[in-house]
């Protein structure tokens, strides 16, 4: 789609809401994900807040829907450029998830379950941030 000067010159104010926009929608986002799970186990009932769903499952699910989110609101906040957008933001995010692995792995008591869980959850956030790259693409092609 072809889009007329005028129209690109008032969509440039759009370029810089989107590291904004896709941090804030992503935290938003996976905590209300993580709400409408603990929310619909504790009425389903049978699960323990110590158990496993609650300390293991969940946190991996919310981790996912927070890379997901982080780049397709990204391309949806851009004005064009989506994919690129996305790559881009996608980039940045496995560069703060491999600092955040770094830091959680080096800190000085270091507790292997804590890092394990870690190292999941920033694999979770990858793996769901390239499903949404690729559905960008797909969308924007």
């Amino acid at each position: 789609m072809l889009e007329s000067t005028e129209t690109r010159s008032t969509l440039w104010g759009r370029w810089p809401l989107v590291p904004f926009a896709a941090i804030i929608g992503s935290l938003l986002g996976a905590i209300a994900f993580m709400l409408v799970q603990w929310l619909g186990m504790k009425m389903q009932g049978g699960f323990n807040e110590d158990g496993w769903m609650f300390k293991y499952i969940l946190p991996v699910m919310q981790s996912a829907v927070f890379g997901y989110l982080y780049v397709l609101i990204s391309c949806a906040v851009a004005p064009r450029g989506k994919f690129i957008t996305g790559v881009v933001m996608a980039t940045l995010l496995f560069g703060f998830c491999a600092l955040f692995l770094v830091i959680a792995w080096l800190k000085p008591p270091v507790d292997i379950g804590v890092a394990m869980q870690a190292t999941i959850s920033v694999i979770a956030t990858g793996i769901a941030a390239i499903v949404a790259l690729m559905q960008a693409h797909n969308e924007h092609q």
